[in-house]
């Protein structure tokens, strides 16, 4: 218990301190020997790993193999009781591998492999973090721009009471907070600026100018008033021809969805967000504007050949059509999923980039997102 507060300063998260201390006290137990006859006392499932740190912080830090009664076993072996138990070390290792932490069953393991990172590689933390966070906003709809992702991880940090978005981001590399809870909070997050909580009335909303609003002049009739300060919201880019809805946000003006978003349907559904949602439509100006100055995200789907962004491109450009970004991935062996944000007009001039996209040699399936 003694060793175990002692690294209780180096978890950002008090549930990660906890948890693995109440498995740690009920546990069934395993005892195994040192080679020199000393008995180890562990839990049951307890690795080559937690056994090393339990005789020493730097016989775990400098681990590189193991030995289970004479034989080399994998480092992640699960021992048994009555085993003689050997560490091999060396000086040449750079440290633990953050891996490890996927392996090992005690907290006192798990305190000194995240003590190590915490203190031996932040700069490494932060890039690992980084990466992490990377994909888990790739996967999710609604934030796109690197300013947008700052956004959200710098609200979070502060809510968790961290000095910097980089003390977060070296927190979740060296596993003081867990991926995964962070992963919950960018979801609420990401779900408060797209739809929104509020105090305001929608008077107030319809009237007052914030920083980060669009001046759609003649764009869009909220609430049977047009002229208003409204902003589009990323997790489904409404665009003119679209059946739309208004939401009132906090600080954040008019957030216009489509219809049938499925945070609208979720917003819709709940009693305390229902009354914010405002009736929404698209002037005959927008309806008819000749300028591209929507967002529209298409996926494509098609066999990966080497002519395959050259056919994309020409057609595009025969179109007049503006790529924004674009991003693939595999989908196997002989098809690829391109993920592209365009600029459109409206539904109606979508619809014709996506016909024409249809037509291409080799894509199989083209969407709007």
């Amino acid at each position: 218990i003694h060793t175990l507060l002692e690294s209780e300063g180096d978890v950002a998260d008090p549930d990660d301190f906890i948890r693995p201390l109440k498995i740690d006290i009920f546990q069934d137990e395993t005892f195994v020997f040192t080679p020199k006859g000393d008995v180890v006392n562990l839990p049951a499932g307890a690795t080559g790993i937690d056994f090393a740190y339990a005789i020493h912080t730097e016989v775990g830090n400098k681990m590189v193999g193991l030995k289970i009664n004479g034989t080399i076993a994998p480092i992640d072996t699960a021992l048994e009781t009555g085993q003689i138990v050997e560490v091999i070390t060396s000086n040449a290792t750079r440290g633990p591998k953050r891996n490890w932490l996927n392996s090992v069953k005690t907290s006192e393991a798990r305190n000194k492999i995240r003590q190590w990172y915490k203190k031996e590689q932040r700069e490494e933390n932060i890039l690992y973090a980084k990466s992490e966070v990377d994909k888990m906003f790739r996967k999710l709809k609604g934030i796109q721009s690197e300013d947008e992702r700052n956004e959200v991880l710098s609200n979070i940090a502060k809510r968790e009471r961290f000095n910097s978005t980089d003390e977060l981001l070296n927190a979740i590399g060296y596993g003081g907070v867990s991926l995964s809870k962070i992963t919950q909070k960018i979801k609420l997050e990401i779900d408060r600026i797209n739809v929104g909580d509020t105090t305001q009335t929608t008077k107030q909303v319809l009237t007052e100018s914030t920083g980060d609003l669009t001046n759609l002049t003649g764009g869009v009739i909220v609430d049977e008033l047009d002229n208003c300060k409204v902003k589009y919201a990323k997790c489904c880019n409404p665009l003119p021809g679209d059946s739309i809805i208004g939401f009132i946000t906090r600080g954040h003006g008019i957030s216009i969805h489509k219809y049938t978003c499925s945070n609208v349907v979720a917003g819709l559904a709940n009693l305390e967000t229902r009354d914010r949602f405002l009736s929404a439509s698209w002037t005959k100006k927008s309806l008819e504007a000749v300028v591209a100055s929507f967002e529209s995200q298409i996926n494509i789907v098609s066999f990966n050949t080497v002519h395959l962004l050259a056919d994309i491109s020409n057609a595009l450009a025969d179109m007049h059509v503006g790529v924004l970004s674009i991003s693939s991935r595999m989908i196997d062996e002989d098809h690829i999923l391109l993920i592209m944000t365009v600029k459109t007009r409206n539904t109606e001039h979508l619809n014709s980039i996506v016909s024409k996209l249809k037509r291409l040699p080799d894509i199989t399936r083209v969407t709007r997102a």
